[in-house]
């Protein structure tokens, strides 16, 4: 009789502290929520967030803190518009992780807070570079003509890639070998992106070629005709690649 009394206190127990503990995470989601929309996160203590539907926008360019103090380290900087999973708040600030795992602070009031499934973060200078390429590729089949720089009567290899690049407020040097030597950063072939410069050696005596990476292995450039797209990996692509530059990066 003793030890079915027993069992039963632990049943009796054990349904209490499974109630309590489902109370409490509906009161914190609950808590957090109201937080958010009486727009009170600025006087919040210490709150944990166990609502997945919300996350925070970045309303400009700004920094996330190691810690909920503006004299905290700097973790990273965000750019306007990057989109941050929330985990809790605390004092007007909000403890976020970005895409990297990386977890920090950001100031309540420079971000904005949503409801829904947070949209995938795309990458500014990749978009851009996409832009780029897009534009390019109005002018294929625009003929070469040595030392040309305009995208519809005639191009060489350097024009064509210095008049795409000018019409979004680029400027880079004339030549390819220029290029090669003071425009951009240098970038891995494996992390090439749409918009990177693609250098070749096709004369034997170094840089002699310029072409613009467009995804998927391959390249639009002025070739020996015309504006025309290759692939990066047929054999005279790579017996003549020497590099590329990151010009979006600068």
């Amino acid at each position: 009789m003793k030890l079915l009394n027993k069992l039963n206190s632990i049943i009796i127990l054990s349904c209490f502290f499974t109630i309590a503990g489902a109370m409490t995470a509906n009161a914190s989601e609950g808590v957090f929520s109201d937080l958010v929309t009486s727009n009170k996160i600025v006087d919040a203590m210490p709150t944990k967030n166990t609502n997945n539907n919300i996350y925070v926008t970045c309303k400009t360019s700004i920094d996330m803190k190691s810690n909920s103090s503006n004299n905290s380290r700097q973790i990273r900087l965000l750019p306007e518009g990057y989109n941050l999973t929330v985990l809790g708040a605390e004092y007007g600030w909000v403890n976020v992780k970005d895409d990297d795992g990386n977890i920090g602070y950001v100031y309540s009031g420079n971000v904005d807070f949503k409801n829904g499934t947070m949209p995938a973060n795309v990458d500014p200078l990749e978009e851009k570079g996409k832009d780029i390429v897009d534009f390019s590729k109005q002018y294929l089949g625009t003929p070469y003509v040595w030392g040309g720089t305009s995208l519809t009567s005639g191009v060489d290899c350097s024009g064509f890639v210095y008049s795409v690049y000018k019409n979004f407020g680029i400027t880079l040097n004339r030549s390819s070998k220029g290029m090669y030597s003071s425009n951009g950063v240098a970038v891995a072939k494996s992390d090439l992106m749409p918009g990177d410069l693609l250098f070749f050696n096709t004369s034997g005596s170094g840089v002699s070629h310029v072409g613009m990476y467009i995804g998927n292995n391959q390249y639009i450039h002025a070739a020996s005709t015309d504006v025309k797209i290759s692939n990066l990996n047929d054999s005279y692509s790579l017996r003549t690649y020497i590099g590329a530059k990151r010009v979006l990066a600068c």
